[in-house]
């Protein structure tokens, strides 16, 4: 496992510094399991000497800098500091993952990253240190406080009583990121422009905005999502840095960032695993005999344990309501309809699509027997018929395809809408919510089943005129396992 290298704030996110958060979103987007090691401050030279972490960069006179963030990696015994760096290594290091620089675009992206930094990172600096500095302990504080007034020339106290100044700070501010809102505009003038995608250069999330996002979750993590300057900030542009932190905050908190761990249990072995745990039975039968079923969660921290996915959800809902949340006031009636329309038109006919994969070569011994069973005995099909009989393999596809047609044309009734649209690339506009997510997951089953690059996705994935593949480019960032 990566240990990524960190300093802590007193805020409640831990992590400020929008280069930390460059790494720790690529880590989350590529899916690498990883763990942060929290160092002081004032102790970041001490500390990492002591880890073998090499300097970040070194001064005109030879004297070594050392900065976070910094990974360890034990799986190549490699030791990388600079945010760029690490994550050029990763790229190479964990090539199966999603790719976060396309060839030939490496010095656009570098340029991009400089001139991003003149024009929204550098102004807000000094409001992010009037919050932080007193949320570190003592000596940390100092040593920040210190390198704060040696650059800008002015005590801290004194930039916080100067109210022209920091008027005029936040006028640059904005004008930096007006800037890079022309930037991000250019693609409006092009008649293709609605067809590129939601990220800076499609439809598919690349090193620029995992940037960008890092110098958004800055001021978020600082000043917090429901604070004056965030609500500022985020409704500068026609709300673009509300809607653009509305889309890759569930990259940067894991959606709703509970820490948790995944304790793999053969399928065969549910039941009596499920038993020996005391994790409830996730429905019962109209013979009156338990199902259990995955998923399911034990939760230490209130003693719960919890099996059906949406009795989870729904529970996390509640147990953590800091985190974001899956479900609205009012929409719980609608959501529980729409789970149920949705199993019955594209998971019930997706089914007999992935089980023969997964039977023949997913699972095996008494785990693939076991499934085997219960497929063949719901759906009333045979798997060696549905590999051998082109004319029942062309009707499965068949029911899929309407399956998955009918679902579209839920999606597009909004446009049919003279109403103002939702507002956002989500089923309910803007934050992504239950819905989704039970939509995202019908999704990459089939994917996880055959393969992104495989004939029976890119098929899936060409229905209704590419909605399937272009959902799937918003969603895959999000399916981290841990």
């Amino acid at each position: 496992m990566i240990t990524l290298y960190d300093f802590p704030s007193g805020h409640p996110t831990k992590s400020f510094s929008p280069y930390a958060w460059r790494v720790r979103l690529a880590l989350n987007l590529k899916g690498i399991e990883h763990k942060t090691e929290w160092i002081q401050y004032h102790e970041l030279e001490k500390r990492l000497k002591e880890f073998n972490i090499p300097p970040s960069a070194t001064e005109e006179d030879g004297t070594p800098i050392y900065t976070i963030p910094a990974i360890y990696d034990p799986s190549t015994n490699s030791r990388i500091s600079d945010s760029l760096k690490i994550i050029e290594y990763l790229e190479a290091t964990y090539p199966d993952t999603p790719k976060l620089l396309s060839p030939g675009t490496e010095v656009l992206t570098t340029a991009f990253e400089w001139a991003e930094k003149q024009h929204m990172r550098r102004a807000i600096w000094p409001f992010t240190v009037l919050k932080v500095a007193p949320s570190l302990d003592e000596k940390s504080s100092a040593k920040y406080v210190g390198i704060f007034e040696a650059v800008i020339n002015m005590k801290l106290e004194e930039f916080g009583a100067n109210t022209a100044m920091k008027d005029k700070l936040w006028k640059d501010i904005e004008k930096g990121y007006n800037t890079v809102d022309g930037w991000l505009r250019t693609t409006s003038k092009s008649p293709e422009s609605q067809i590129v995608g939601p990220w800076v250069t499609g439809k598919e999330i690349k090193l620029a905005d995992i940037i960008l996002a890092a110098d958004l979750a800055w001021p978020i993590a600082v000043f917090g999502e429901d604070s004056e300057e965030w609500r500022r900030i985020g409704a500068w542009n026609d709300g673009r840095w509300r809607d653009y932190w509305g889309l890759v905050k569930q990259l940067a908190l894991n959606l709703k960032g509970i820490e948790h761990n995944t304790e793999w249990i053969q399928y065969s072995d549910i039941e009596k695993r499920f038993k020996e745990l005391d994790i409830p039975p996730s429905e019962i039968r109209s013979d009156g005999t338990p199902a259990y079923t995955i998923p399911a969660i034990s939760d230490s921290s209130t003693n719960v344990r919890i099996s059906d996915s949406v009795k989870i959800l729904e529970y996390l809902d509640k147990a953590y309501p800091d985190t974001h949340q899956l479900v609205d006031p009012g929409t719980e009636v609608l959501t529980a309809a729409f789970a149920w329309a949705e199993r019955k038109n594209m998971r019930g006919p997706t089914w007999p699509l992935v089980a023969p994969n997964t039977i023949i070569s997913g699972l095996s011994g008494p785990c693939s027997a076991k499934y085997r069973r219960n497929f063949e005995a719901w759906t009333k099909y045979q798997v060696e018929e549905l590999q051998s009989n082109p004319v029942l393999f062309d009707k499965v596809w068949k029911d899929a395809r309407e399956g998955y047609a009918i679902v579209d044309g839920w999606l597009n009734a909004a446009s049919k809408s003279t109403d103002e649209p939702a507002g956002g690339p989500w089923i309910t506009g803007k934050d992504i919510k239950l819905a989704d997510l039970i939509l995202a997951a019908d999704l990459a089953w089939p994917i996880a089943v055959f393969g992104e690059d495989s004939e029976e996705w890119r098929k899936i994935g060409e229905w209704n005129d590419g909605r399937w593949r272009e959902r799937w480019g918003l969603f895959k960032q999000y399916a981290i396992i841990h």
